[in-house]
């Protein structure tokens, strides 16, 4: 059984992999195989699945906290999501590729699915957008320089190619 990595699905892994596949840097990008309907929450930065949705509409994760600070609660934004399946510790959360036990925690393994967002990245800079066309700034502008379609977790596992 092969171990990789945890990591945390968080914007920080965002710019990273968009850039990385822009600029052709990785070897070992995303290939985007199961592409499916999902959400996004803004204010936190999680990709969600349609049923983890309170009310049809709203992140779990910010509707309460709205709630009992007495803020409208944001609307999850409906997007593009890249699904990859692995196994994953419910104790240390450290993910694998093949199904067994935990080498550290001997706990069994879970199957996990990760979503990440599609993104469209210019090739020139880097900026990344919801949507495929050309990129706004300046300098691309004169360029006409095309954004191509990433996946947000590219080159991270279980986002790499052949997963």
């Amino acid at each position: 059984m092969k171990r990789v990595p945890g990591f945390l699905l968080l914007g920080g892994a965002l710019l990273t992999g968009g850039l990385a596949l822009a600029t052709n840097l990785r070897t070992d990008a995303c290939d985007l195989k199961t592409i499916e309907d999902g959400y996004y929450c803004e204010e936190c930065e999680e990709v969600l699945a349609g049923d983890s949705l309170i009310k049809g509409e709203y992140c779990t994760y910010c509707y309460e906290d709205a709630v009992e600070n007495e803020r409208t609660p944001q609307k999850a934004k409906k997007i593009k999501v890249c699904v990859k399946t692995c196994y994953q510790c419910p104790d240390c959360e450290e993910l694998f590729e093949s199904a067994g036990k935990c080498e550290d925690c001997e706990v069994k393994l879970e199957k996990a699915t990760i979503r990440a967002r599609v993104l469209f990245a210019c090739q020139e800079c880097g900026k990344e957008f919801d949507k495929a066309g050309f990129c706004d700034e300046e300098d691309c502008k004169d360029m006409k320089a095309k954004v191509v379609r990433t996946c947000s977790l590219s080159g991270e596992f279980p986002h790499v190619a052949g997963k």
